[in-house]
């Protein structure tokens, strides 16, 4: 079970009526200082696949890019006054700036990028050090009171980002002594504190799911 994704984690609730999810109490690796960034060498932009999402990272903090597809018919741009399309670009949607767009079975279809700060300025996640390599960092998702940890790994020319995969009746945490279980009419929660032996048992074991992101300058 791929339990949370780099952008994901950022909008999504994991709460699910009837399935165990795991949280931890506090961010990880636990006495690591809380940064605003990584180190200066590995600052610029990398993106994922096609290039749909950036990832952002700077002196400021690590953002997430984002580009949503939307489109409007070519009727409703005829009719309306608030719209117009030219030479390949669409007036209107964006205040004082245009888009670049593609007509396609009567409608002109353009990307709307989205920034979303991940870490730095008001973000209530934490990024620490995760104390195994200088280029390895623990990025804690801050949800409903807990978190969710992720590991971002700084390469010459990309980042990969590894996330949590567990089946749902796993038994890969139950060696960590200090659990406590939530339950409600929506939801089975179990809350780990580990210890920093514990978590670093577990950094080789559920950190499954891999996402690289190729540097763009």
């Amino acid at each position: 079970m791929k339990i949370v994704g780099l952008i994901a984690s950022l909008s999504l609730t994991f709460f699910s009526i009837g399935q165990k999810s795991y949280y931890f109490s506090s961010s990880l690796p636990s006495g690591e200082a809380s940064l605003v960034t990584v180190d200066k060498k590995w600052h610029g932009k990398y993106a994922l696949g096609a290039g749909n999402l950036v990832l952002e990272v700077s002196e400021t903090g690590i953002a997430m890019i984002s580009t949503t597809i939307s489109s409007i018919s070519r009727e409703e741009i005829r009719e309306s006054s608030a719209y117009d399309v030219r030479n390949g670009y669409i007036f209107g949607v964006l205040l004082n700036d245009s888009l670049p767009c593609v007509l396609e079975d009567d409608r002109y279809f353009f990307g709307i990028r989205n920034k979303d700060q991940i870490v730095g300025g008001s973000s209530r996640n934490v990024l620490s050090a995760s104390g195994r390599a200088a280029n390895e960092y623990v990025l804690n998702t801050y949800e409903n009171g807990y978190y969710i940890p992720s590991i971002l790994i700084f390469e010459n020319k990309s980042v990969t980002s590894k996330q949590l995969d567990y089946d749902l009746e796993t038994s890969v945490f139950d060696f960590v002594a200090s659990q406590k279980n939530v339950q409600g009419a929506q939801l089975d929660l179990v809350v780990l504190s580990p210890t920093n032996e514990e978590f670093k048992s577990l950094l080789n074991t559920v950190f499954l799911i891999v996402d690289v992101y190729k540097r763009t300058k």
